[in-house]
């Protein structure tokens, strides 16, 4: 009995034994699966995009496992491995502290040459991130040479991690030539096809970065047949065709669209690869054929972000070719009605934005041409002035938003010519002589500029031109301005005359607006003359109605409008 009793104990205590064990290992089990899965999901990241949130959370399921090992079975032989993927988890969390923090409690354990090295390999990958010491570039040399001692295996595994923290080292401090040539050392000592291919598709993302086109086109040609990610195969293939058509390699570009639209394969990509075709179509000039593929693109694929770029892309066409600004228009309305979230709404609002005061500014001088022959001189001054406004705002957008330099050259040219009194007059020539020098038309560029410096010469635009050119030009209307003004207090009678003599000595003057604002205000306030002051103040309203002397003119004018309103009528008329 006390034999079947004993058996018995000891059966309890193997079983005790052996639950134990296996609770610790099915913990350490899991959260290597954890990592697996997460190192797995970042496989699919594009260079430089960011850990998803179940990335990081398959982080913190790892971490969570290897604390119950650490803490509830401290004994276990699974601890110091427990401790190096906890810290591993925290690294790729940005945790960099933690992650230095439990490497350092490695230092109680036993470990063996290869386990001691690799520590400190991930404790000075954490030191760059905390510290951004190069001695650290250093350091991890040191590491590479010190590996040859090791078995063959644990030596490949130090230096996969050392080139690739070398690499990305040099990449942090924008050293790109030997970021490439660290992760090109990786590649030719992985260990599998697979793990070639992974390597590859780094030195493709930060080729193409670097604009370094050939090495990225021959890493991405590598991934887009042979990567273990269907995404990032796609997206290789994709990447082969733009780095084509960047390279001016257009006919290699267009046999691979072919191809690829053509296999079942890459049927989920056919939208994008539709959109290659459009773009390298309209890159050969073939824009009519390019705009068949966009339009079949929003037939097939409506409602999605290729859709709203397609519409995007056939309203150019519109608004650049065909100059058909309401069916840009429309097409422009398209994109958002598509995909609200796509990267061509923003860009679109402006356009219909800009395309709808082109249309309101044609509209506008219209309306003010027909009333010139019916006003006063100083109304139709008042109207001119307005009139080559829009003018210059449409030559504006056309110049400078849409880039139709022609189409705004000649809306500057009929200020110019039309309207030479108006104050857009010279900033209009200011314009033209900057798009004449795009494009290198040196005769109309030196035409304009003289008549700019002569016929405008005390104009900001004139004075900022002839500096430029080391020019010197005196500003006789500024001077005699001077001369006006320090007789204000003294002969004010006199500086209304020198003020009038400027008036009609430099007809076109920028300074017209403040030399009646000055008269105004001799009238009104050292003069006590009311009507000649209500008459120059109106006077400067009309002149040019959108300058800061127009906005204090109207709010003297309503004062004294008010206060003319207050007096009996008899005063009022003696006044």
């Amino acid at each position: 009995m006390i034999i079947k009793n004993k058996s018995i104990i000891l059966i309890i205590n193997l079983a005790l034994i052996f639950s134990s064990g296996c609770a610790y290992f099915n913990y350490f089990y899991n959260a290597n699966q954890f990592f697996d899965q997460a190192q797995s999901e970042i496989l699919d990241l594009k260079d430089g995009e960011d850990f998803s949130p179940t990335i990081i959370n398959l982080f913190n399921q790892t971490i969570d496992r290897c604390n119950i090992v650490i803490d509830k079975y401290p004994d276990s032989k699974f601890v110091p491995a427990a401790l190096f993927l906890k810290a591993k988890s925290h690294f790729f969390k940005k945790d960099y502290v933690l992650s230095k923090s439990t490497l350092e409690n490695l230092s109680s354990f036993n470990l063996n040459d290869f386990q001691i090295m690799e520590s400190e390999l991930w404790k000075h990958k954490s030191n760059w991130y905390i510290l951004n010491d190069e001695k650290i570039f250093n350091d991890i040399k040191k590491i590479i040479k010190t590996s040859k001692s090791l078995q063959k295996n644990d030596q490949k595994l130090i230096l996969l991690t050392s080139y690739l923290t070398l690499s990305q080292m040099y990449e942090e401090i924008d050293m790109i030539d030997s970021s490439l040539y660290f992760l090109n050392k990786r590649s030719i000592i992985s260990k599998d096809r697979s793990s070639r291919m992974k390597e590859s598709y780094l030195i493709a993302e930060k080729a193409y970065s670097k604009k370094k086109y050939d090495i990225a086109l021959e890493n991405f040609k590598k991934t887009s047949n042979f990567h273990p990610s269907i995404k990032i195969n796609e997206y290789s293939n994709l990447m082969v065709i733009r780095i084509l058509r960047e390279l001016n390699q257009l006919d290699e570009a267009a046999s691979k669209i072919e191809s690829l639209i053509n296999d079942e394969k890459f049927t989920s990509i056919k939208p994008e690869l539709l959109l290659e075709l459009a773009n390298l179509l309209s890159s050969q000039n073939k824009k009519d054929e390019s705009i068949d593929v966009f339009q079949q693109i929003t037939e097939n694929f409506p409602k999605t972000i290729f859709s709203a770029e397609a519409y995007f892309k056939i309203g150019n066409y519109a608004l650049d070719i065909e100059k058909n600004y309401s069916k840009s228009k429309k097409m422009y309305e398209n994109v958002e009605l598509e995909f609200p979230s796509s990267i061509y709404v923003s860009t679109s609002r402006l356009r219909i934005k800009e395309i709808n005061l082109i249309e309101v500014y044609q509209d506008s001088i219209k309306t003010y041409i027909d009333y010139i022959s019916k006003d006063s001189i100083s109304v139709k001054n008042s109207l001119e002035d307005k009139i080559s406004f829009f003018y210059y705002s449409i030559a504006e957008i056309e110049s400078f938003r849409f880039n139709h330099i022609d189409d705004g050259i000649i809306y500057f040219n009929i200020i110019v010519n039309e309207y030479p009194n108006a104050s857009y007059a010279s900033k209009s020539l200011f314009s033209l002589y900057f798009l004449y020098d795009k494009k290198s038309n040196d005769k109309l560029k030196i035409d304009t500029r003289n008549k700019l410096l002569k016929d405008y010469s005390d104009t900001d635009y004139s004075r900022f031109l002839s500096n430029s050119i080391g020019i010197k030009i005196k500003d006789l209307a500024g001077e005699k301005m001077l001369n006006a003004e320090s007789l204000i207090n003294q002969n004010p009678t006199e500086a209304i005359i020198l003020y009038k003599n400027i008036l009609e000595e430099f007809p076109k003057t920028s300074y017209s607006s403040s030399i009646i604002l000055s008269i105004a205000h001799i009238y009104d306030f050292i003069l006590n003359d009311f009507h000649s002051a209500y008459s120059y103040y109106k006077l400067v309203k009309e002149n040019d109605p959108l300058s800061d002397q127009a906005i204090y003119a109207s709010k003297r004018l309503n004062i004294m409008d008010k206060a003319d309103n207050m007096l009996p009528d008899s005063i009022s008329q003696e006044n």
